[in-house]
């Protein structure tokens, strides 16, 4: 059998073909068949994240308009900081990689990219290391379990970018546990 979620209220509805007619079995949202298949093609594609963006648009039918609040521009003042792990994401592309993000005392978040691989020489093995977690070959680590939550302390520099803007990175080596 074959589900697809609701877009109205995330409830997971066998597919069925009645009148080219579609209709949620939780909230009773209807939509035209070719509209939920092209909603499948964009999960498939995009992924869950942006078919809630689109549907967040389109409540109602109709579009709603994209407000964005100015802010001030946020800056990280060079030198020493304490800092939580709040999270860290994975991704593939370009290559595999691990994000670690920072919350720093200030309420500003900066994240710092690990090659997803762990030895005893690799940054991120380095890292584990000085945060107190034993490296033994050939056994698995949850990443988040392992450092999410953790405080510590880092040094953090301000550069330019390639397109020109300036951002914190924190200094290789200089992440230790508090």
């Amino acid at each position: 059998m074959t589900l697809l979620n609701c877009p109205e209220c995330e409830y997971a509805n066998p597919i069925t073909n009645n009148n080219f007619e579609w209709a949620c079995e939780s909230c009773g949202a209807t939509s035209p068949m070719h509209e939920w298949f092209a909603m499948t093609n964009e999960i498939k594609k995009n992924g869950w994240k942006r078919l809630l963006l689109l549907n967040q648009a389109k409540k109602g039918g109709e579009n709603m308009p994209i407000e964005l609040e100015v802010q001030e521009t946020k800056k990280v003042e060079e030198g020493k900081h304490t800092a939580e792990i709040v999270s860290i994401e994975e991704r593939t592309t370009p290559y595999h990689y691990i994000d670690i993000y920072f919350k720093l005392n200030d309420g500003i978040t900066i994240k710092e990219g690990y090659s997803a691989y762990v030895s005893e020489g690799s940054k991120l093995g380095k890292l584990l290391k000085e945060l107190g977690v034993g490296l033994i070959v050939g056994s698995k680590l949850n990443i988040e379990r392992t450092l999410v939550g953790k405080k510590v302390s880092l040094m953090t520099i301000n550069e330019r970018g390639e397109r020109g803007g300036q951002f914190a990175r924190v200094v290789d080596g200089s992440i230790h546990p508090i």
